[in-house]
Order: C-alpha cells, then sequence, then structure tokens
C-alpha cells in the first residue's frame, strides 16, 4: 500500500476514535446527571420522611399533654362539684345533675367539660328500673373534657360515686323509675324521655332501657312523654304520653311497651256455593290482639283488600281480623282470619272467609234482574247495597257475620224488608224473596 494511504487511513481512525472517546464521554457524563437526580430525590423522599415523622412525634406529644390538662381539669371539677355533698341544699343541686362548666383555655388550647350526676342502684351499679320500688342508692358523678386539641383521641372521661349522707333529702321527696321494653321484652335504649311536672328533667334510657330521676318532688301530675320516628305504644299510639305519681322515701316505676310498627294486609272473600269462591267488599275490618292493652280497631278497605299501613304494635301473637267494626261481628275462632304485624314491615297477605247470603229476588215467580237489595251490617253502622244479575241472584253475596238488619229487596215499584236475617253459616246461606206476593209492599227501598 503507498505511504500517502496508509497516513490517510490511520488520520480518518484516529478521528473516528475521537468521536468515539467524546461520544463515551458525552454517555458516561449523561449518567452521571441521571445517578445525581436520582440521588437528590432520594434525599428528598428520606428528608421528607423524616420531618414527618419528627411532625407526627411532636403532634403526639402535643395531644399526650392535652390528655393530660384534659384530666387535670376533669378532676378539678369533680372536685368541685363533691364539695356540695357536704349540704342539704348542695345534695339537691347534685342530684339529676346536667352541667356545662365555662370553656376553660390552658395555653393554645379550649376545653369544654360537662357533668351529669345518675342515680344507682347499690345491687346493679347502674339505673334499675326492673325491680318495683328499687332505691336510688348512690349518685354516679361523671365528668368528660373534649377538646380539638386531643386529636383523634377519646375525650378525657372520669367516673366516681356520692353516697347521699343520712336524711339529705326530704320526706316529700321520692324517684321516679321508667322502663321501656320492647315486644319481645327487650330493653329499648337510647330513647329520650321527658319528666314534666312539678319536675322538669330529660334523659335516655341506658342499655338496660331505663331512665331513673331521683329525689324529686312527690305528688301527682307528672308525665312522661318520649316518641321516636316509626314506633308504637301497644295500643297504637305512636307518642308515650304516660302519667305518673312519685311518693316521698319510695321509688315509683312506670313500665312501658315501645317498639317499631308493623302492618297487616288481608284479601276478603266468600263462596257462592261450597266449591265457587269469589272475592267480596265489606266495608269495615275489625282487627283484635289477644293482648289486653290494644283496643281493637276498625280499617276501612279498599275493594276487598285491607292494608293498615305501619301503625301496629309487632305483638308476638297473631291479630284476628274480621268483617265490619264491633264484637257483635266476630265469628268463632275457626272462622277468624289472623295475620302477625312484623316490626317495620307489613305481613304477606292473609285471607279472610265471610259467610255468604246468598239472595235471589223473583217476581211472582219469575227472577228479577238489577233488583236492589240493601242490608244494615250486624253493628249497625253499614249499610251495603247489592244488585241482582240477570238469574235473579245477588252480585255479592257476602256479608259480615251475625245478624243483618233490615234487609230490604225492591225492583224500584215494590220491596220487601225483613228486620232481621241470621248470617251465621259457612258457606253459604240461600234465601228467595218474592216482591210480588204477600208480605211485599209498593215502592223503593230507602
Amino acid at each position: 500500500m503507498p505511504m500517502g494511504c496508509a497516513m490517510r487511513i490511520s488520520h480518518v481512525t484516529a478521528r473516528g476514535a475521537a468521536r468515539r472517546a467524546r461520544g463515551r464521554l458525552t454517555d458516561e457524563a449523561g449518567s452521571f446527571l441521571v445517578e445525581a437526580m436520582v440521588s437528590a430525590v432520594l434525599v428528598l423522599i428520606t428528608g421528607a420522611g423524616i420531618l414527618k415523622m419528627m411532625d407526627r412525634g411532636t403532634q403526639l406529644s402535643g395531644q399526650q399533654k392535652s390528655l393530660a390538662t384534659a384530666g387535670n381539669l376533669a378532676q378539678a371539677e369533680q372536685e368541685t362539684l363533691r364539695a356540695y355533698q357536704q349540704s342539704k341544699e348542695g345534695m339537691a343541686i347534685l342530684s339529676n345533675l346536667r352541667r356545662v362548666a365555662p370553656p376553660r383555655t390552658v395555653g393554645p388550647a379550649t376545653y369544654t367539660i360537662t357533668s351529669r350526676t345518675d342515680w344507682i342502684n347499690d345491687a346493679s351499679g347502674e339505673s334499675e328500673c326492673a325491680t318495683a320500688a328499687a332505691p336510688a342508692d348512690y349518685m354516679k358523678l361523671t365528668t368528660t373534657v373534649t377538646s380539638p386539641a386531643l386529636g383523634n383521641r377519646p375525650p378525657a372521661k372520669l367516673e366516681s360515686l356520692i353516697t347521699p349522707p343520712v336524711r339529705s333529702f326530704d320526706e316529700n321527696q321520692g324517684s321516679l323509675a321508667a322502663q321501656v321494653n320492647d315486644r319481645n321484652g327487650d330493653p329499648v335504649s337510647g330513647l329520650t324521655m321527658n319528666l314534666t311536672g312539678p319536675a322538669t328533667m330529660s334523659e335516655a334510657t341506658n342499655s338496660k332501657g331505663c331512665v331513673l330521676w331521683g329525689y324529686i318532688p312527690a305528688g301527682s301530675g307528672y308525665t312522661v312523654t318520649a316518641s321516636r320516628s316509626g314506633y308504637v305504644q301497644p295500643d297504637g299510639s305512636s307518642a308515650i304520653a304516660e302519667p305518673a305519681s312519685v311518693v316521698g322515701d319510695q321509688t315509683a316505676n312506670v313500665d312501658l311497651q315501645y317498639d317499631l310498627a308493623g302492618g297487616i294486609r288481608a284479601a276478603f272473600i266468600t263462596k257462592r256455593t261450597a266449591a265457587t269462591q269469589m272475592n267480596t267488599q265489606p266495608q269495615k275490618a275489625m282487627l283484635e290482639s289477644p293482648s289486653a292493652q290494644f283496643v281493637p280497631r276498625a280499617f276501612s278497605l279498599t275493594a276487598n283488600q285491607l292494608d293498615t299501613g305501619l301503625v301496629l304494635f309487632p305483638f308476638t301473637t297473631p291479630y284476628t281480623i274480621y268483617a265490619d267494626s264491633c264484637a257483635t261481628a266476630k265469628p268463632p275462632v275457626g272462622n277468624l282470619g289472623s295475620a302477625l304485624a312484623p316490626a317495620g314491615s307489613t305481613s304477606a297477605s292473609a285471607t279472610v272467609q265471610i259467610p255468604a247470603l246468598n239472595i235471589l229476588v223473583k217476581k211472582n215467580g219469575a227472577n228479577v234482574a238489577n233488583a236492589t237489595v240493601k242490608v244494615t251490617s250486624p253493628c249497625g253502622t253499614t249499610v251495603y247495597a247489592r244488585s241482582t244479575l240477570s238469574n235473579g241472584t245477588i252480585d255479592d253475596p257476602g256479608f259480615p257475620w251475625g245478624n243483618l238488619l233490615n234487609v230490604c229487596v225492591s225492583d224500584g215499584t215494590r220491596k220487601r224488608i225483613v228486620g232481621t236475617v241470621v248470617n251465621k253459616t259457612y258457606p253459604v246461606t240461600n234465601v228467595t224473596y218474592d216482591i210480588g206476593t204477600s208480605g211485599s209492599t209498593t215502592g223503593a227501598c230507602p
């Protein structure tokens, strides 16, 4: 190879090597820059974590100090209140106490202090209502201190017992215990009970469904009231309003039942023949309960359907159902409808069969279509108006059980009236009235 060519090749090779070297240096510089940036980010993240840990530690330390301060305030409040027990007047202040002390500011934090006393029984350690005349032995003094400075920590709470000195209360002072249970006898807790009369107070039932107001003025004229949406008493009342009296040196007890209301649906049927069932339309339906606390109640129907709505106490025994609006129309036990009223909902539809009075209207022996039939119910409060079909039979033969009154049939020109017709046979009683023969008169049914 000529010398000149070799020199040119060497020169080109040297320049390529230089370029490659510069490329490697550039790549290494870029890699170093990336490594430096990653290291900086790691330092920032680590630093932020350390600062957050330091801040969290400072926060927890501050909350712990605030909790200690709250505990000291609770202790001071209880010492102030317990000093009242040295006098008869002070005990009157402590009895059934509900107190919110003026806010206290300590350092940068503000604290709210609330105190209350609850009369408790010696045996149970809390308000006792289940035992008749259970005494109010001690007062449990509870002080609670809250503050935004506590963060998510629970408030400071301090409890202690106060024993009333002998003759702390007058002979004309007594206690009143109100017990609230549901249908199963389980306590209804958290229900706000209001007392009005010689003393006015308000308190929520405890875990035993009990409120005990200790040593209040004796006398009559007290009323215990309460209400909760969707709840009813056994008599169907949505709100509690129970009269009460307080006897000196004794505990009076008020026992109440209160539970989620339920409802009942039912469909009324009758039978034109033993094998032919049909819907029937009584105007009223009566509900009764084995509980003496429930007052029998009549409901209106839509067509043949009863739907009470959520207004019934959910007894553990079923309600009985029959047509009309009084006990006179109540059939024997085997012919009554029945259904439970489930708490908070409505029952599946029950079926109630009532006896049929299958009236056939004739005139001089011929069937009369479109005749009017009017019947007064056994309770004497409802008039049923029916008409006859083309074959002369009544369109709806279902009537309440019992003695139907003032049965009248008429084609508009002649009528026949029967004072009393017995409708007590299941499934059907067949009756024929001829308005063209003796015993009928002119005119339409009144």
